[in-house]
C-alpha cells in the first residue's frame, strides 16, 4: 500500500448456495491527509442472479452486500466545479 493509512476489510463465508465467493473484501485508499479517496469492493459472483433482484433493479434491493460496491469520491477540483455549476 502506498499510504500506510489505507486498509482492507475482509469477510469470510462458508460454502453456501447464494454466492461463489468465500471471501469478500473492501479496500479503502486514503490520501496523504487521511481522507478517503476511493474504496474498491469485491465483485460478488452470485450463483443465482434472481436472488439479488427485488423491485425494479438489483440496486433497489437493500442488502448487507451493497457494502462491497466500489466508491470513487470526487477530488477537490471536481467539488469546486460542481459548486460553481450550482451558483
Amino acid at each position: 500500500m502506498a499510504n500506510s493509512d489505507s486498509f482492507t476489510l475482509e469477510f469470510e463465508f462458508s460454502d453456501n448456495r447464494i454466492m461463489e465467493n468465500r471471501t469478500l473484501r473492501k479496500h479503502y485508499y486514503m490520501s496523504s491527509d487521511s481522507m478517503m479517496e476511493r474504496a474498491e469492493g469485491t465483485v460478488i459472483r452470485w450463483i443465482n442472479n434472481d436472488f439479488t433482484k427485488r423491485g425494479d433493479s438489483e440496486q433497489s434491493c437493500k442488502s448487507f452486500f451493497n457494502f462491497f460496491r466500489s466508491v470513487v469520491l470526487p477530488d477537490m477540483q471536481e467539488l469546486q466545479d460542481m459548486d460553481e455549476a450550482f451558483e
